[in-house]
């Protein structure tokens, strides 16, 4: 059995007699941990302002309070520090290389390091220069407070990144940057740090940091040509949905005495949805948007392009509408269907185009262009009803394009292009 003095209890022919390592251990329960030793503590300032800044050649460490534990023992504790303002000079730039200093804070303790002092500062520990330069050693007793670059000498004004830890209560939320500054020592089920970087509030689980809540919006990004995506930090998870491109409306032939021609209309594209968690996306992913279909004078339209995103449309993809026939010139009556193909489509939800209205020739009672297909995404272009015309368009995005029509002695008419297609990227965090 170890007996142990509490804090506080009345001395009685002077005991208990309180050492200042004690008083450090029983304040373990007051800090937040993220450190293997359970009598420690995580190394940090206050949340709030930056603790450093830089005025040309001057760091200047601000007033805040910090909490250092250089780790001695597995029993020595940690220390709670008040900085107070000092201004701190650089060292003269080097003539050929940069360099990189770091700003820290420390605490030397005699009994507990054998350092001679006892005292907590703030100091600058000047890197050494070279092409491609590295930060020097974190002191023994100290955390970093801050990066400075300084360039060669010429090389332009000296520059700080601020990069200090945060410390919180024990049980308090934990601010960090990055998922690089969570805890990996000292955790605990319930522990709980909000990730500066994505906006994320983390809660370790026991075996992970899960994200919990978000104070972000989600954001969507609309994409009518192709690019590439980029995985935000942060994400969660995120909606895909692929227009593909409405397929145009059929033209209508030349005409002579007594004859009329006409188009079919266009099919509409092919939509497909599907969510991803983020560990199933790749940092980029390949956007391609479908084309709406061009159309053709005098003969069927061209069908619209694939929409698809992921590498070769792996992962959603929605084939473009077909194209309109185009029935022959003639002075008989005559029909013709509109298009309304088989169409590929990968997703989670697969929503195949509307099929275009179709096409009629009367000789001389006139003759009629069909509609252009409706896609999940857009309206396709209306039907013609004479006299001669070109074939309405598709709507955006993925409308079939509406055919075209010609009645006697009429040249050949061009039908309705296709709405292009679209990719949307919903991004929630």
């Amino acid at each position: 059995m170890v007996d142990v003095d509490p804090t506080w209890i009345n001395a009685s022919g002077g005991v208990p007699a309180y050492a200042a390592s004690e008083l450090r251990r029983t304040e373990a329960v007051l800090m937040f941990g993220g450190v293997a030793d359970r009598l420690g503590a995580r190394q940090g300032v206050r949340p709030g302002a930056d603790a450093v800044s830089l005025a040309g050649t001057t760091v200047t460490v601000h007033n805040v309070p910090a909490v250092v534990y250089p780790a001695v023992t597995s029993i020595s504790g940690a220390y709670r520090v008040a900085l107070l303002e000092t201004n701190h000079e650089l060292n003269p730039a080097d003539g050929t290389n940069p360099r990189k200093d770091i700003v820290v804070c420390q605490v030397q303790d005699h009994d507990e390091d054998a350092s001679g002092f006892r005292r907590a500062r703030s100091f600058v520990v000047a890197g050494t220069p070279g092409a491609t330069p590295v930060e020097p050693e974190v002191p023994a007793g100290s955390f970093r407070l801050a990066t400075v670059t300084v360039p060669q000498s010429g090389g332009g004004g000296a520059t700080l990144e601020v990069n200090t830890p945060f410390a919180v209560a024990s049980g308090g939320v934990l601010p960090v940057r990055t998922a690089g500054e969570l805890p990996t020592d000292g955790l605990y089920e319930g522990m709980t740090a909000f990730q500066q970087d994505g906006d994320n509030l983390v809660i370790w689980d026991g075996a992970a940091w899960q994200p919990t809540a978000s104070t972000k919006a989600p954001n969507q990004q609309r994409y009518t040509a192709s690019t590439t995506w980029s995985k935000p930090l942060g994400l969660k998870y995120a909606v895909v949905e692929v227009q593909g491109g409405g397929g145009a409306g059929g033209g209508a032939q030349a005409t002579g005495a007594g004859q009329s021609s006409a188009g079919a209309g266009g099919q509409g594209g092919a939509y497909a949805r599907t969510t991803f968690a983020a560990s199933a996306l790749g940092a980029s992913e390949q956007v391609t948007v479908g084309a709406g279909g061009g159309g053709v004078s005098g003969g069927g339209g061209n069908a619209g392009g694939t929409s698809s995103f992921g590498a070769s449309g792996t992962l959603v993809s929605a084939a473009g509408g077909a194209g309109g026939s185009a029935i022959a010139t003639s002075a008989s009556t005559g029909f013709g269907h509109g298009a309304d193909s088989t169409q590929a489509i990968t997703g989670q939800i697969q929503i195949p185009g509307g099929g275009g209205g179709p096409m009629g020739r009367g000789g001389l009672q006139g003759c009629v262009g069909g509609m252009g297909g409706p896609s999940q995404l857009g309206k396709g272009g209306g039907g013609r009803g004479g006299p001669s015309s070109t074939g309405f368009a598709g709507k955006q995005y993925g409308g079939g394009g509406g055919g075209a029509t010609c009645v006697e002695n009429s040249t050949a008419r061009t039908g309705g292009a296709g709405g292009a297609g679209i990719v949307i990227v919903t991004e929630y965090f």
